[in-house]
């Protein structure tokens, strides 16, 4: 399936990274995270590291703006961070063409720093390239949902903390929603499922109740 054949792909510079958190773990005092996933793998991989998870507390901060003036699905990061380049190609050449055939008329932006080329030259009539967005808010007040479909990495994600906090659904892969307790109906384990939460997403104001009351 998509997560098997990811696998196997998986960048050499991931492993990489890998291999030198762990030797960080090792050689540390203590070690914090903010996932019980992370801290889980962790245990397992480097048994003598003490590690300490700290949940990662974001305030609410909900958007005003009504959900039918909003329009658009959104995906934001730091493009210096090889998983988010590669979600941003995934999303735009992969899952919203899925999207695409039911509703053509779903605009999709790219926000976030240190965007390469290779991710700019995905703007088109129906993908806008934002570029850094000096602040969130004014971001989330003009769209209906956020998409994190991260294809391989760890952590959690803190653009997804803000779009809860600010009661805009997010619709993630399973590698996105790691160590986050969200509800598994915005979780997609493939490009199709993906486009099914995002089309419910953008469609049904109902959504907007789910992540106000996360």
């Amino acid at each position: 399936d998509d997560h098997e054949r990811l696998q196997e792909r998986r960048p050499a510079a991931s492993r990489r990274l890998r291999l030198a958190e762990y030797s960080a773990a090792w050689s540390a005092d203590a070690v914090i995270t903010h996932s019980p996933a992370e801290a889980a793998l962790l245990a397992q991989a480097v048994p003598p590291a003490r590690v300490h998870v700290v949940p990662w507390a974001v305030p609410a901060r909900p958007v005003a703006t009504p959900f039918a003036a909003r329009d658009g699905v959104a995906f934001i990061g730091g493009y210096g961070h090889a998983p988010n380049v590669d979600a941003a190609r995934y999303l735009v050449e992969t899952v919203m063409p899925l999207v695409w055939r039911a509703d053509p008329a779903t605009p999709c932006i790219l926000a976030g720093s240190a965007m390469p080329e290779v991710v700019r030259r995905l703007a088109g009539p129906r993908v806008r390239i934002a570029g850094q967005v000096p602040e969130l808010a004014a971001l989330f007040a003009q769209i209906r949902l956020t998409v994190a479909p991260l294809r391989y990495g760890a952590g959690v994600n803190g653009k997804v903390l803000d779009s809860l906090a600010a009661g805009i659904p997010c619709v993630l892969s399973e590698i996105a929603a790691e160590g986050l307790a969200l509800p598994g109906a915005m979780i997609g384990r493939d490009a199709a499922a993906l486009a099914a939460h995002i089309l419910r997403a953008h469609r049904e104001e109902a959504t907007q109740a789910i992540a106000a009351g996360l």
